[in-house]
């Protein structure tokens, strides 16, 4: 995932093939970005049209005219919009900021993590809004810890980050933030819970202890 950026057209991707389909290879001085579709920018009567596809297109853009509805017989799709009438409503886009995802990013070089959150985060790229990132470890840590696992810690005395938070997700958040100009939204969730607190002990989520409910909702303070 963290090879994938918006285009203007197909043919400025530098493309890596996987099984089916590509990618588009940002490296330390180029990463693909697109215009931000605004619709004070479109002459009225005209929309703009993006194609993705498996072996050519990735957000190839054009623009197009409405016409008026005619009698052809090859027309078969009519889409009416009633701005009045509104259902769901789409807070925003994004993805996760998972150890794993924070160490691919360290192993990149300065000039390329740059270029990579950019197309993510920032105006010239995607514009993510929505941050998800795990507490503590999840399936997608090299290695199995949390935050406070001291028995008899009710009080949460020792519970303390770890180097994945200080050195790799949060300065990758933060820079995600100020890209953003302040949009992001950061929501976090555990994959495991300290064994201490769990009816049965293990490296995954599991039912707490009733006499720890309390210790749990001040963990998530924390």
């Amino acid at each position: 995932a963290l090879l994938v950026s918006a285009l203007t057209t197909a043919d400025d991707c530098i493309r890596l093939w996987g099984d089916v389909s590509y990618a588009c290879v940002c490296n330390a001085t180029y990463c693909d970005d697109i215009t931000p579709a605004e619709l004070e920018s479109l002459p009225s009567g005209q929309f703009r049209h993006y194609i993705s596809d498996i072996q050519h297109y990735r957000l190839w853009r054009t623009t197009e005219d409405f016409k008026a509805e005619t009698n052809n017989e090859t027309s078969t799709a009519h889409f009416t919009l009633d701005l009045s009438k509104l259902y769901q409503e789409i807070l925003g886009f994004g993805g996760a900021m998972t150890d794993s995802a924070a160490l691919n990013i360290a192993n990149l070089s300065a000039p390329a993590q740059e270029l990579l959150l950019r197309s993510f985060f920032s105006s010239e790229g995607q514009e993510f809004t929505f941050i998800r990132t795990p507490m503590a470890a999840s399936d997608f840590s090299v290695r199995h810890y949390v935050y406070d696992d001291v028995e008899g810690d009710v009080t949460l005395q020792n519970f303390s980050l770890v180097v994945e938070d200080l050195q790799f997700k949060i300065p990758y958040l933060k820079r995600a933030q100020e890209l953003s100009s302040g949009k992001i939204k950061i929501f976090t969730a555990p994959w495991n819970v300290p064994d201490r607190i769990k009816e049965k002990k293990g490296t995954t989520l599991g039912p707490i202890s009733e006499e720890f409910y309390q210790v749990w909702a001040d963990y998530f303070v924390r």
